[in-house]
């Protein structure tokens, strides 16, 4: 048979693959391979052209990724001198994301609401040009995945300030959270998953996950 084909494309924080894949037949050759900007999008655009919950079967859910606040600044060692360099210095201090409206985005506004805060955001075309930035010291913060993150902090590259999740992860145990640095978000993470346009089989999703 076809080659399933599978959308995973950039732009406007996921919204053009996730449109042309809700307008696909449903019939299990193209999917969605989106994370949870896909459902947050509902909330910051005006007008989609698909609807997050209306359009889609779910397929599986493949991974979850906990942000966390990093740094290529190795003065920023813990959240409260973080907090007393942005106080001292508002504006002096960016941050990198990978689009407008990603989790990592609103992560830091968050971040920044509950510290009364501020920072410069730039935003890039994706992942790869905001870490490559911040290990080059052209901004200075930003949430990562921890997977995404974890190799450059073992090497020294990136410090790793605080995590998202309600509670220290395994791969990072020595990192406090932001509730234990006294920063009440909440858990902030990120989940993957893989979806079909509405109406596809239940017999084909089943086979799918």
């Amino acid at each position: 048979g076809q080659p399933v084909i599978v959308e995973n494309m950039a732009g406007a924080s996921g919204n053009i693959g996730s449109s042309r894949v809700a307008r696909a037949a449903p019939d299990g050759y193209t999917l969605l391979v989106q994370v949870s900007t896909l459902v947050m999008n509902k909330s910051l655009y005006k007008s989609l052209n698909y609807d997050p919950v209306k359009d889609f079967v779910p397929v599986a859910q493949t991974s979850t990724g906990t942000l966390a606040l990093v740094s290529s600044d190795t003065d920023a060692t813990t959240v409260q001198s973080v907090v007393a360099k942005l106080k001292a210095k508002p504006g002096k201090y960016s941050y990198a994301t990978p689009g407008v409206g990603t989790p990592h985005h609103l992560s830091m506004a968050l971040f920044l609401q509950k510290t009364g805060t501020t920072m410069l955001q730039v935003p890039y075309k994706g992942t790869a040009g905001a870490v490559t930035d911040l290990l080059g010291h052209r901004v200075n913060y930003m949430f990562l995945p921890v997977h995404v993150a974890l190799p450059h902090i073992q090497s020294g590259k990136l410090r790793a300030i605080a995590v998202g999740s309600d509670k220290r992860v395994p791969q990072l145990p020595q990192v406090p959270t932001l509730q234990e640095a006294g920063v009440a978000v909440g858990d902030i993470d990120m989940w993957y998953g893989v979806l079909a346009p509405k109406g596809t089989p239940v017999s084909i999703v089943e086979k799918l996950n």
